[in-house]
C-alpha cells in the first residue's frame, strides 16, 4: 500500500463534490491498494415499519468480477434481519472481516452468489452515527485480512464521513444563501 497515494486521493476526495466520479474515484485508489476486485459504499436508512436498510450507492470495479452495482438485491436489504452482526461490530466502529465459507449462513446467501471469496467493511460514521459502510471484496482468493490492511481502510473510511458532512454543510449554506437572497429580495 502506498500511504501517499491513498492521501492524494483522500484529499482530491474532500476537495470534489460527493458525487459517483469522485467516490469511484477514491474507492479505486483504496480498492487497487489492496488489490481488491471491487469496493463500494452502503447506506443506511431508518424507516419506518421497515427498521434498518442498507443500499448500495457507489461501486468501482477492478474488471475481473462481475458488477454489482445494478444488483436489485442490494437495495434495501433489511439489515436487521439479514446482517444484525454486522450492526453491531460496525456500531462499535470495528471493521467487519472474513473468509466468506467462515461468516454466518446468512453473510454466505448474500456474498457467494456475487462470489466473494474474502471480505472487509469498515463503518463510515457520521456524527456520531453509524451513517454506512465502505467495502472491499476479494473474488480471485480467500484471504486474510492484515492488520496493516483493515486500519488503513478504516481509516479511509473517515475521510469518506468527511466528504458526507463537507456535502451536507455545502447544502445547508446554499439553502441558506438562497433563503437569504429571498429574503433580501423581498425586503428591496
Amino acid at each position: 500500500m502506498d500511504a501517499e497515494r491513498l492521501a492524494r486521493a483522500a484529499r482530491a476526495l474532500l476537495r470534489s463534490p460527493f458525487d459517483t466520479k469522485s467516490v469511484v474515484a477514491y474507492l479505486g485508489e483504496l480498492g487497487g491498494s489492496v488489490r481488491a476486485d471491487r469496493a463500494y459504499v452502503f447506506e443506511l436508512e431508518h424507516g419506518p415499519g421497515v427498521g434498518v436498510t442498507s443500499s448500495q450507492r457507489f461501486e468501482w470495479n477492478a474488471g475481473d468480477a462481475a458488477p454489482q452495482i445494478d444488483n436489485p438485491e442490494l437495495q434495501g436489504i433489511r439489515v436487521e434481519e439479514l446482517f444484525a452482526h454486522w450492526l453491531e461490530t460496525l456500531g462499535r466502529g470495528e471493521p467487519y472481516f472474513g473468509v466468506v465459507r467462515d461468516l454466518p449462513v446468512a453473510d454466505q446467501a448474500i456474498l457467494g452468489p456475487q462470489d466473494v471469496l474474502s471480505l472487509l467493511v469498515c463503518p463510515i460514521r457520521v456524527q456520531g452515527e453509524l451513517w454506512g459502510f465502505v467495502g472491499f471484496d476479494d473474488c480471485q482468493r480467500e484471504r486474510e485480512w492484515s492488520p496493516t490492511e483493515r486500519q488503513v481502510l478504516s481509516g479511509a473510511s473517515v475521510a469518506l464521513a468527511a466528504a458526507l458532512r463537507h456535502r451536507d454543510v455545502q447544502q445547508r449554506l446554499s439553502v441558506a444563501r438562497a433563503a437569504l437572497a429571498m429574503a433580501l429580495d423581498a425586503a428591496t
